[in-house]
């Protein structure tokens, strides 16, 4: 059993669902949110100046960091997850699940 969690995700509605269901417990990490709508991106990153894609990149890189500092790891198969398991770490556990389709 932890004493809280670290959610690292753009996705509002998890994050939004995830407070709800957490409360004070949760901490989350400082990333754009993004909104999702039917399956699809109704954020489009396309529109984003230079400046919000530089921010967007340092605070994903001092995310996949963050999560190398926690006791265990819940994650996706993601290009940062990759990132992360190459990092050193102190987890004492992780799962990876599948999460996406397949075609």
């Amino acid at each position: 059993r932890y004493d809280s969690l670290l959610l690292v995700t753009e996705d509002k509605n998890i994050r939004d669902e995830m407070m709800s269901r957490y409360g004070a417990d949760c901490k989350c990490s400082k990333q754009k949110e993004l909104e999702y709508s039917g399956g699809r991106l109704s954020t489009y990153i396309d529109k984003l100046t230079t400046s919000d894609r530089v921010s967007m990149g340092r605070d994903y890189l001092k995310s996949i960091i963050m999560l190398t500092m926690c006791d265990a790891v819940i994650c996706g198969q993601t290009s940062g997850s990759v990132a992360m398991f190459m990092l050193p770490n102190k987890w004492q556990d992780y799962y990876v699940f599948e999460l996406g389709m397949r075609q």
